[in-house]
Parts: structure tokens; C-alpha cells; sequence
């Protein structure tokens, strides 16, 4: 089962990026079309290109309620200037993912932002080549924010694991939930 069937902007992410064809399971990046691509998607998508061997990455696109939630439009940064603090390495460890696995990964999180506040977000990343057919060289997302939960202090949340194999890989859901 898809944890984030409930999300309907993730959800046809998914669809959208499992209906492209691709090379070794990974489509291309020329194969996005916006104009194809269910209007849903696009206020919250974000298309990244991997550089510097894959520990940070160029935003090419970002919709506008993927730019509200960071504050500003973030289209032409680097990572390393748009995530300042640990959220980066966890986005850092998300790449390695995506690029050892070549598989969408769906994740959830809380981060502290720069303006004080924390919010939840849920994201759909998944992998795409960039001229190179089979290699992983960016990614396409959707990222919501469903709830911003505070200001003030910050507090720690504990993650179960039980999404991760014994050796540490990332269980493979389908989509009928085998």
C-alpha cells in the first residue's frame, strides 16, 4: 500500500512519473511534459540536477507552494544555499537513495526553518536522467506541507525504522502494496 495514498498531489506524481518511458526503469528528463503533467503536481513540484558527485544539486524548477514554504523562490540555487542545517544531510542521504536504487522514495519529515517555525512535509522524489539513459542525474518531486506546526523551541521526533531492511536498504513497496 502507498503511505501516501491520502496525498493526492503525491499520488499523481507517482502516476505521472511511472506512466513515462525510460531506460532502465529511469525516464529521461526530456520526457517531462508540463503540459501532460496533471496541474495538481505543479505548484509543489521541484526539479533538482545532482552536482558536485551527487552531495548537492542545482533547483532548475519550483513551484509556487514549494517556494512559500522556503520563502522565497529558490529556482537557480544550489541546495547548499536553500538548506542550511541538517535537513541538508538528510536531503544529501535521499540522493544517495535515489541514485544507488534508482526507485522513487517517498518520505516524511519535520524541519526546523530558517523564519522559526517547523513544519511537516511529505515528498515524492524520483529519479531522472538527464541525456545519460539509465544513469540518475536529477530528480523530480512533489513536496507538500500539510501543517506548520509551531514556533518556538524546537523539539526532536523519533523516526521508526521499520521501513528499512535488515541490511539497512529501503524496503520496495508497489503500488498494490507487494
Amino acid at each position: 500500500m502507498l503511505r501516501f495514498r491520502d496525498d493526492s498531489v503525491l499520488t499523481a506524481c507517482y502516476r505521472y512519473w511511472n506512466s513515462l518511458p525510460g531506460t532502465d526503469g529511469v525516464p529521461d528528463r526530456r520526457d517531462l511534459d508540463p503540459v501532460a503533467m496533471p496541474k495538481s503536481i505543479l505548484p509543489h513540484l521541484v526539479l533538482v540536477e545532482f552536482v558536485d558527485d551527487n552531495t548537492d544539486g542545482i533547483v532548475r524548477l519550483a513551484g509556487d507552494a514549494f517556494n512559500a514554504a522556503f520563502g522565497s523562490n529558490v529556482t537557480g540555487k544550489r541546495l547548499t544555499d536553500v538548506t542550511k542545517t541538517d535537513y541538508r544531510e538528510y536531503i544529501v542521504g535521499h540522493i544517495d537513495m535515489l541514485v544507488r536504487y534508482r526507485l522513487p522514495l517517498y518520505s516524511e519529515s519535520t524541519f526546523r526553518w530558517n523564519q522559526g517555525g517547523q513544519w511537516r512535509t511529505r515528498r515524492l522524489m524520483t529519479p531522472l536522467s538527464n541525456g545519460m539513459p539509465g544513469a540518475v542525474q536529477m530528480w523530480f518531486a512533489a513536496q507538500t506541507f500539510p501543517v506548520q506546526l509551531m514556533h518556538g523551541r524546537p523539539f526532536w521526533e523519533l523516526v521508526d525504522n521499520s521501513d528499512l531492511e535488515a541490511n539497512g536498504s529501503p524496503a520496495i513497496i508497489n503500488e498494490d502494496g507487494a
